[in-house]
């Protein structure tokens, strides 16, 4: 009895670590922006859309890399929308998103049932194969838990620190947060706001939430299949 608990305790916590992973991808895509005083409220539009995007370029093209890429392409358009709107002709930042979320919701809904009809038939991509890591991966209960799990996993957990290395270790990351705590003290010591504002939601500097949110739409389909 204790080992059929232990068993279903492990595969629980397993699949939480792997389904947490694409909402860990998009927090963390998300906090660029914020941190440049953008508010990142339109999360769940490139969620969907890199999600949509994702399945269907590994549907139709058999790969998961140009699966990948479509979410990522997707989340990038989904920023450049934002990104035009709120910080490039100032609209509001709840409305802009409230409207993406709908549009992608309906989107993603309409074009779903358009490509593979309604049917209680399950469509599926093949879903990434796990990468044990050697040594950590046979220690007891932790070890199937955090390092039986596939690459992106890995990926999403190793952006957190190097976004704290970013952040609170480097000039640029200094610059980014001084923006967003004080966007006129930082325009009077010559740091060009607007600029950075638009690296953060990228559709010109492309260093910020677009991929990061998108890859985890696409992560979010691998994790579920």
């Amino acid at each position: 009895m204790l080992e059929l608990i232990g068993a279903n305790l492990e595969t629980i916590l397993q699949s939480t670590i792997r389904l947490a992973a694409p909402f860990l991808l998009a927090a963390a895509g998300g906090l660029f922006s914020d941190l440049a005083g953008v508010s990142s409220i339109e999360l769940e539009a490139i969620l969907l859309m890199g999600a949509f995007a994702g399945f269907v370029g590994a549907f139709f093209s058999g790969s998961l890399l140009v699966g990948m890429l479509a979410a990522m392409a997707a989340g990038v358009a989904v920023c450049a929308i934002y990104s035009y709107l709120v910080v490039g002709i100032g609209a509001r930042a709840a409305l802009v998103a409230t409207a993406l979320v709908l549009f992608s919701t309906g989107f993603t809904s309409f074009f779903n049932r358009a490509l593979f009809g309604v049917s209680t038939d399950v469509v599926s991509v093949v879903a990434l194969s796990n990468l044990p890591v050697p040594v950590l991966s046979k220690l007891p209960l932790i070890g199937p838990v955090f390092f039986q799990q596939n690459p992106l996993v890995y990926l999403a957990f190793l952006l957190i620190a190097a976004q704290c290395f970013f952040f609170y270790r480097t000039m640029v990351g200094l610059e980014w947060r001084s923006i967003g705590e004080n966007a006129n003290a930082s325009d009077t010591a010559g740091l060009p706001v607007r600029r950075y504002r638009h690296m953060a939601v990228p559709p010109h500097g492309g260093a910020g939430d677009g991929r990061c949110c998108g890859s985890g739409g696409g992560l979010s389909v691998h994790c579920l299949v």
